[in-house]
């Protein structure tokens, strides 16, 4: 496999759906439609999705996809050694149909539990996010690395949450020793905004692996520290996660959530 020529396919892919959200948005609202209590969709997100999953079957018909509008891919069995493409065609669904410009959308190859690839594209920010595993995160190219802070009292700190119970228990733990809080409802964004050195820790307990394949693999190979609350291995299947800009910090959030 050949991942330098994949990435460069992905990158593409991932600018064309973008862009027609960007070409799309609308400062007044969009209509939209609600798929759960907490989750909104609109049509660009299904044609953002139809033009994702298209170009990757271009690919290679051999790789699996689970993508976020597609509900029929969400519970299919991923075996052994299979990959398997992971898509948000466009994340911050709630900011999109409001007016608000923070949305992106990300697109993440993955083998065994890994991302060995990964995308986020930011629209408005004309900004692509790319990593491959060992190899370091770019953004337009540039070789990114994380802006490490080491003590909570001079970081920012962003959530990405449904706020669940076991959320609020954990950030009234940990809240009081930030100077900054923050939450912009999407995750994808979150992430490629912690790895270009905005914030300094993302808290995201999102559950779900569109909003945060890629994200993992990039801030990972900017240099930051991600592990669960617990400070164990993430499940790519069921994740919650930390990610922090030095392991004085990670250290230090770990041992608040232990409290």
């Amino acid at each position: 496999m050949n991942k330098n020529k994949i990435i460069k396919k992905v990158i593409e892919i991932s600018k064309k759906a973008g862009d027609h959200a960007k070409n799309n948005f609308c400062e007044d609202g969009y209509k939209y439609e609600l798929k759960s209590q907490t989750q909104d969709v609109t049509k660009i997100d299904k044609e953002c999705e139809n033009i994702i999953l298209s170009q990757l079957k271009k690919i290679s018909d051999e790789f699996k996809i689970i993508s976020e509008e597609d509900i029929n891919s969400h519970n299919q069995e991923i075996k052994e050694d299979e990959y398997c493409w992971i898509v948000d065609p466009l994340d911050g669904t709630t900011n999109f149909r409001s007016g608000i410009k923070n949305f992106a959308n990300q697109i993440a190859l993955v083998q065994n539990n890994n991302v060995i690839l990964g995308c986020i594209y930011l629209p408005f920010e004309n900004q692509v996010l790319h990593a491959i595993e060992n190899q370091g995160s770019y953004c337009n190219n540039s070789k990114l690395n994380i802006n490490h802070v080491h003590t909570t009292g001079n970081s920012l700190m962003n959530i990405e949450s449904y706020l669940d119970e076991y959320d609020f228990k954990n950030l009234e733990k940990i809240r009081k020793e930030f100077k900054y809080v923050y939450s912009i409802n999407s995750a994808v964004t979150s992430f490629a905004h912690f790895a270009l050195g905005k914030t300094h820790l993302v808290y995201s307990c999102c559950d779900q692996p569109w909003d945060v394949a890629a994200g993992i693999l990039i801030t990972k190979e900017a240099g930051a520290t991600v592990s669960t609350p617990d400070n164990q291995d993430i499940d790519l299947f069921n994740p919650k996660i930390i990610a922090s800009s030095s392991k004085d910090l990670h250290k230090k959030v770990i041992e608040l959530l232990k409290k």
